[in-house]
């Protein structure tokens, strides 16, 4: 009997996971896409898809998901586009992990503490640490999934850090370096100033 010539068809369940995969491929992508972008510099976007070799790989790994439920092997010879796929899936998938594991670190928006908290609750300072040298201080704005990076306060020198808002509009930071105030603007809570780039140094 020519094989070829039954109809291929793909068990509901199949189709169904593949059809699933294939959204949340495509769901990912957006998602990854516009947290590595991430022009409205929204906290949750750098902390749970900034990280593009996470995102190259989760998509890859849907993708190949998908292809495999959706079309099964029936013949080579006719499906040699599976292959190209599943190759392709493959490549950006490793890339994915070289990226994360060589630089993941700079993309994730690195460890974060918040040292304080204006009155209001929807200012912040938070020290933001990618490693033991590379520390910085932050200030973010607004709340819960609105809540946004405004801006780079300087660097974070030197072990207890502490920070206090002295009014809505401005910040004191205290290092073993000194003590220094820093503005912030009114209307939008950026760092209006910054502390200077030696630890010694004020704004």
């Amino acid at each position: 009997m020519d094989t070829e010539a039954l109809p291929a068809r793909t068990g509901l369940l199949r189709r169904t996971l593949g059809t699933l995969a294939a959204v949340a491929a495509a769901v990912a992508l957006v998602l990854w896409t516009v947290g590595v972008v991430n022009p409205w510099s929204l906290v949750v976007l750098t902390r749970y898809f900034g990280q593009p070799g996470v995102g190259l790989f989760v998509v890859a790994a849907l993708v190949l998901l998908a292809a495999r439920l959706l079309a099964p092997v029936r013949n080579e010879a006719n499906q040699q586009w599976r292959s190209r796929v599943q190759i392709t899936a493959g490549i950006v998938g490793v890339l994915g992990l070289l990226i994360w594991g060589l630089g993941g670190q700079w993309f994730s928006g690195g460890e974060t503490t918040v040292l304080a908290r204006s009155a209001e609750g929807d200012r912040a300072v938070v020290l933001v640490e990618w490693s033991v040298d590379e520390r910085e201080l932050h200030i973010w704005g607004g709340e819960g999934l609105a809540e946004k990076d405004l801006g780079r306060i300087g660097r974070a020198c030197g072990e207890g850090i502490t920070a206090r808002f002295l009014d809505r509009t401005e910040v004191e930071i205290e290092t073993v370096y000194g003590t220094f105030r820093v503005r912030l603007d009114p209307a939008s809570g950026a760092p209006a100033e910054t502390l200077g780039e030696q630890c010694s140094g004020g704004t």
